[in-house]
């Protein structure tokens, strides 16, 4: 089993794929936002995932989104760093339980 199980209306079974695509296009801009220095690209994708993660229910989204605002706020830049190679890590790993 996976270490990150995450559940899910069965309602929403067909929107979780492209759901999670976009997930993983965004960890490619956090990544790339962080490379390149562009603070205002990482608040603003942190932003956005504190309000999308919760509403299909991967509320562990919603949690990294704001830790990395957050850092992003208190100019705690090596620390967003950390928090975008979990977010890989979580998104490498979750899997969905439909209920």
């Amino acid at each position: 089993m996976s270490q990150f199980t995450v559940s899910v209306s069965k309602d929403l079974k067909d929107l979780i794929p492209a759901f999670l695509g976009n997930r993983l296009q965004e960890l490619a801009a956090l990544r790339a936002a962080l490379e390149g220095g562009d603070i205002e690209k990482l608040r603003w994708l942190a932003h956005r995932m504190k309000g999308v993660g919760g509403t299909y229910g991967f509320s562990e989204i919603t949690l990294t989104g704001k830790r990395i605002l957050d850092c992003t706020n208190a100019n705690e830049h090596a620390e967003v760093g950390k928090l975008v190679a979990e977010y890989s890590t979580y998104l490498a790993n979750v899997e969905v339980a439909y209920q």
